[in-house]
């Protein structure tokens, strides 16, 4: 890999990785049901998923380039590096309509989305826009959604308990399995419902990123797609992965493909999150309080928040391979006038010279907390409804 690796960069490679190492234990007679076996060997190869991972990568930085074409164009080229008869009969229509598929090919192409996006709404839109040109069965648009969604939550920091439930609500997926106990009787599924929560189980399950893979792998099933989610996920959440499968998978990637990777590499994602969060039960924040009295905030306090208090979340700092907490913002959404009524009866205490000159005592609060600490919320997109609520 030529320069320095952004962190952006390594859901896609995980997505490929996945894709290569799990590219000989697809086929029948070659599934496997363990997670000791070599990562690469003479028949690890790229197959549709990277061409396809590749394609919406290209679409997702431009947005003003037609999907369609795109498919089509890197389709074709690379016709026969697995691609399913369905879309086969679809690269090769003068005229490709969407066939109603709820198959995982939807599902191991949009890691790049869940990069590219700074709202949780826009990760869902796009990933269904990506799935529908094919796959507009509501099962292929919804595994799109949950692993876009997979990814943009682990890349900005949020836990695996955050990830499962966000997807288990979202999407009612069954993710209270293991690994262990799903292999036992698991066989091959394209399918997004039967192949897409597994591989999200693969990664919850996973303590680093080549375990992902390997775990996925062993599931005996659709390895080079459930291996490619797991791995997009992976390295979106653990951010590190070693040299040598990054160097085995530059090596096995011809040069038109790597121009493409590269290109992503310098792209520039955004860089301030949005989404809504909810109490899930009464919990404290620190804060920095302005009074109309005063100019400046004040130093930290801590604020009482009542379960069901919804909040928009309008920054995290990533962290660098989780190596350190970084720290999430947030705006009130609804219980206003309850919080700040609770502050303004506190400061009549502290600040009694103020009660006759100022009848609002608290102009606004900045409220914060350890990113780890985000698992005291559930997760949802930011509605209209939640941006009125604070005009």
């Amino acid at each position: 890999m030529k320069g320095t690796i952004n962190k952006h960069l390594l859901p896609l490679i995980g997505a490929i990785a996945g894709d290569i190492i799990g590219s000989p234990y697809e086929l029948k007679g070659c599934r496997i049901k363990t997670t000791d076996f070599p990562l690469f060997s003479q028949d690890s190869t790229f197959t549709d998923d990277t061409i396809l991972t590749l394609a919406v990568a290209q679409w997702v930085v431009k947005r003003n380039s037609d999907l369609i074409s795109l498919f089509h164009t890197m389709g074709n080229k690379y016709i026969n590096v697995g691609f399913g008869h369905a879309f086969k009969c679809w690269l090769r229509s003068d005229s490709p309509k969407p066939y109603n598929s709820w198959g995982n090919g939807s599902a191991m192409r949009v890691s790049s989305i869940g990069l590219a996006c700074g709202t949780l709404q826009e990760v869902l839109d796009l990933a269904e826009q990506t799935a529908s040109i094919t796959h507009n069965h509501p099962e292929g648009i919804k595994g799109a959604q949950a692993v876009a969604a997979s990814v943009y939550l682990a890349y900005w920091g949020f836990s695996k308990l955050n990830i499962k439930d966000y997807i288990e609500k979202t999407f009612e997926y069954n993710l209270n399995r293991t690994i262990e106990d799903i292999r036992e009787t698991y066989s091959f599924d394209s399918s997004c419902q039967g192949s897409v929560p597994e591989a999200i189980i693969a990664f919850l399950e996973s303590t680093n990123f080549e375990d992902a893979i390997r775990l996925a792998v062993s599931l005996g099933g659709d390895a080079d797609t459930q291996a490619s989610i797991a791995g997009a996920i992976a390295g979106a959440f653990y951010k590190k992965m070693s040299q040598s499968i990054i160097s085995e998978i530059v090596e096995k990637l011809p040069n038109e493909l790597l121009d493409i990777l590269y290109s992503f590499n310098d792209f520039i994602p955004p860089q301030k999150i949005m989404l809504a969060v909810t109490a899930k039960e009464d919990t404290i924040l620190k804060c920095h309080i302005q009074y109309s009295f005063a100019l400046a905030y004040t130093g930290v306090q801590d604020v009482f928040i009542p379960k069901a208090t919804r909040l928009e979340l309008s920054s995290v700092l990533i962290s660098d391979e989780n190596k350190y907490d970084g720290y999430a913002t947030f705006h009130l959404i609804n219980n206003r006038k309850t919080i700040f009524s609770i502050l303004e009866n506190e400061i009549h205490l502290k600040y009694p010279e103020y009660i006759k000159e100022d009848t609002c005592l608290v102009e606004r609060i900045l409220l914060y907390s350890k990113t780890s600490e985000l698992e005291q919320f559930e997760i949802s997109p930011l509605t209209m409804e939640d941006v009125l609520a604070q005009i």
